[in-house]
């Protein structure tokens, strides 16, 4: 009786947070699927993990990238190998892109540079709800940037649907970092297998607290052109120092949503290797 008491009640819980985000999709009209499945072969999503330093020489020469597209993110503008491999899509997650803070001047440098030096056909792909805000902020004028607007809907309810409505665009797993925004972009355009680089995601290994109780790490990039120093880290949506436990939480959630995109990778039929030879991600399968 207990059992079936409870199962009555989970299916109650179930239907209410599904009907909820039904209600969701109708408000902020999230029915429409912002991504072409126009795209086919492979695509690889290249993130700003050190180790990608090591595999920028040989995107023009390893016989492993040829005829292939390519997804980036951030400030990757800045490299000169992205006029050489000219990427189709490039992603964008985080607030600093979509208003001021902190970074303002390295954003505003970044929208320079693709307003004035692309002249090929590229994806921007940004969260709907900061649509209005990025055009105010970036000022991109640019016909050959065409912005796609994600629905940013965290799916809530019976869990044999979560990935019809991630195909159908209306939802995406909880993105922690926009390399997850990078996969779930190449899952939904139609492209059969995702090459995934610079995903290290080792954070871990140099955390420590300073003698003002502030979380430290060595936040390293591909870019950096010389060695990180250990610094108290900052959050980038509101300019605030971490807490121990919110960024512990946090990463536990970033990892979670990696064994979701794993799962719907299989749903979709679409192979997702993991390129990245020390990431701590073991939610894909890795390159032999």
């Amino acid at each position: 009786m207990k059992i079936l008491i409870k199962q009555i009640a989970k299916f109650f819980v179930q239907s209410l947070k599904f009907t909820l985000f039904l209600l969701r999709v109708v408000w902020h009209r999230a029915y429409i699927n912002p991504i072409k499945r126009q795209y086919h072969g492979t695509v690889a999503v290249l993130a700003n993990g050190p180790s990608l330093k090591g595999v920028i020489p040989t995107l023009q020469t390893d016989p492993v990238f040829q005829g292939v597209d390519y997804i980036v993110m951030n400030y990757f503008a800045f490299e000169d190998i992205f006029f050489k491999i000219k990427p189709i899509h490039y992603c964008l997650a985080d607030p600093m892109f979509f208003k001021e803070t902190h970074r303002k001047q390295e954003a505003q440098h970044l929208f320079a540079v693709l307003q004035k030096n692309v002249d090929w056909d590229l994806n921007i792909y940004i969260p709907s709800v900061y649509l209005n805000a990025f055009k105010a902020f970036s000022h991109l004028s640019n016909p050959h940037l065409h912005i796609v607007p994600l629905n940013y809907l965290e799916y809530k309810g019976f869990e044999r649907f979560r990935f019809f409505f991630y195909r159908k665009g209306m939802a995406i797993p909880r993105i922690e970092t926009v390399a997850q925004m990078c996969i779930y972009v190449g899952i939904n355009s139609g492209y059969s297998t995702v090459r995934v680089y610079g995903v290290d995601h080792n954070f871990f290994e140099t955390l420590c607290v300073d003698e003002n109780n502030h979380l430290c790490n060595r936040d390293t990039h591909f870019y950096d052109k010389k060695e990180v120093s250990l610094k108290p880290l900052k959050r980038n949506d509101n300019g605030k120092y971490w807490k121990v436990s919110e960024y512990i939480a946090y990463w536990g959630r970033l990892f979670e949503s990696h064994d979701i995109l794993a799962d719907y990778s299989k749903y979709s039929n679409v192979t997702i290797l993991n390129c990245t030879k020390s990431s701590f991600i073991d939610s894909y399968e890795r390159e032999s």
